[in-house]
């Protein structure tokens, strides 16, 4: 359903749906427990290689009056984002004390990493989402490892593992033996290598959106598989939107180059931000109508996702901390050649042959590139992944991973599983938290994912899923329905559909 507004008002949602987009990791004010007890401190790492040598970290504590309760870390997406931006739901208090930890090289770390260079070189995108139109990028992604190596930046201060050490010390502070780990996104690549790390010092942990190694590299096929099963989802309310998407997916076109004539569109911008835009269920519905009415000619909507690109780039990320963080957890020049190859003819192209493009900079610089050799430690693991994630797809579910401890949310994309209705799902988090041995039994009823039916929230992992013998996870409707941020692009044409 078309909602009039003016190009004013139009760019405004837009723009505030990006930000949302982008920081999708933040739990909302409906989530911000009432008047807890909270304490501030702060962890100091000495001897560290980048310069001045120290690093102070902080971190609030938060917890309701009476007896301490067992600890549990929370960490947050990213990387470029601020891990302190999270707040744990009311309902989390009632059985643990919740820590959250500042991210170093972002925030309110005692080292910010800050370089113009990434930002600058990701505003001459133009051209193919595809290595060999990444020259400029390229030259500024130079300049930016440059720039962090002549700061005294060392790599290795911020790779994953660094980051895993941290959480240590943290847990030596609080003088706890062992901790719950609740981890979102990039937050989750941390809480495997802590635990991985520290295996004695975690009693469980329950991993939303999990980001498997080499997750970084986002893979074009993946992302294609993702999209034709939302185009079956789709055909059940709205068959001309379903055959569009199909037939997007299947020969991707050109698209208009200008608007209204005369006002320039780029497509690789526009493209970007429709590919980032399709990770989550509030902004999912407007980046492929995007995107397919751009293939079919209409020029409107594209010209806003590409004006809105530079908005994007300049709010939503600290692209130096990004860049250094995802450099030094998966970069794989193997990896980055094949999703380029894949992308050829991928409705999305290579959004990570974008952003890896400065591989080459990043080993001149110092830093290393090769694939990862790490395995988590899966034991006492809880992973809830979204059936429409185009991100963290189901598609890369770990075959370590118990199949009755991988659990895909029916409809939901990236972020909405961690939004404020999280609070909703406190009791079945804590029948795992607190029993994290207690495997979860699936049922005996076979279902294709997309065609997971609906139960009401279960109390404890386990109870009410359904087996999903397709993605080799359980198929549960453990969420209640995610609620999008206020405004935003849920405002350019209503929210995605609702399963019946």
């Amino acid at each position: 359903m078309a909602i009039s507004m003016n190009p004013i008002k139009r760019a405004a949602a837009l723009f505030t749906g990006l930000l949302g987009m982008a920081l999708p990791d933040g739990l909302g004010a409906a989530s911000q427990p009432a008047q807890p007890v909270t304490t501030r401190g702060s962890v100091v790492i000495e001897g560290i290689a980048t310069r001045p040598g120290r690093i102070e970290l902080p971190y609030v504590l938060y917890r309701k009056p009476g007896p301490a309760r067992p600890t549990l870390f929370f960490l947050g997406g990213g990387p470029g984002v601020s891990n302190l931006k999270n707040v744990p739901p009311a309902a989390w208090l009632d059985d643990f004390d919740v820590a959250v930890l500042e991210y170093r090289g972002v925030g309110k770390s005692s080292i910010v990493l800050d370089s113009p260079h990434f930002g600058r070189g990701l505003r001459t995108l133009r051209g193919r989402l595809a290595l060999a139109d990444t020259a400029p990028l390229q030259a500024a992604y130079r300049a930016g490892f440059d720039d962090l190596r002549r700061q005294g930046v060392a790599f290795d201060d911020f790779s994953i593992d660094a980051l895993a050490e941290d959480l240590e010390r943290l847990r030596q502070a609080l003088d706890v033996p062992q901790v719950y780990l609740v981890g979102h996104s990039f937050g989750t690549r941390i809480a495997l290598a802590y635990q991985t790390r520290h295996r004695d010092r975690v009693a469980g942990s329950v991993l939303f959106a999990m980001n498997t190694p080499g997750g970084f590299v986002w893979n074009p096929e993946q992302t294609q598989q993702v999209l034709t099963r939302y185009a079956d989802h789709l055909a059940h309310r709205d068959g001309e939107a379903a055959a569009a998407l199909r037939e997007t997916l299947a020969q991707p076109a050109a698209r208009p180059d200008r608007f209204l004539g005369v006002l320039p569109v780029n497509d690789a911008k526009a493209l970007f931000v429709a590919y980032f835009m399709s990770f989550n269920t509030w902004t999912r519905d407007s980046s492929l109508r995007a995107l397919t009415g751009a293939q079919r000619g209409e020029a409107a909507r594209w010209f806003l996702f590409s004006a809105s690109y530079d908005w994007f780039i300049r709010f939503g990320f600290n692209w130096a901390d990004f860049f250094l963080k995802a450099y030094a957890t998966d970069c794989d020049e193997a990896a980055i050649q094949r999703v380029d190859a894949e992308g050829q003819g991928a409705v999305f192209q290579s959004p990570s042959s974008v952003l890896f493009a400065g591989t080459g900079a990043y080993t001149a610089a110092g830093g290393r590139c090769a694939p990862t050799d790490f395995t988590p430690d899966y034991r006492n693991t809880l992973a809830i992944n979204g059936e429409f994630d185009t991100t963290t797809p189901i598609e890369r579910k770990p075959a370590e991973l118990p199949a009755e401890r991988y659990i895909v949310i029916p409809g939901a994309g990236h972020a909405d599983i961690l939004y404020p209705d999280l609070g909703s799902a406190a009791r079945w988090l804590r029948g795992f938290l607190l029993h994290p041995d207690r495997a979860a039994p699936p049922a005996t009823t076979a279902h294709k994912a997309g065609d997971c039916g609906v139960a009401k929230p279960p109390a404890e992992p386990g109870a009410g899923q359904q087996w999903d013998a397709d993605n080799g996870g359980a198929c549960s409707t453990s969420l209640p329905p995610p609620s999008p941020p206020r405004g935003g692009l849920a405002a350019l044409g209503g929210m995605p559909h609702e399963r019946d």
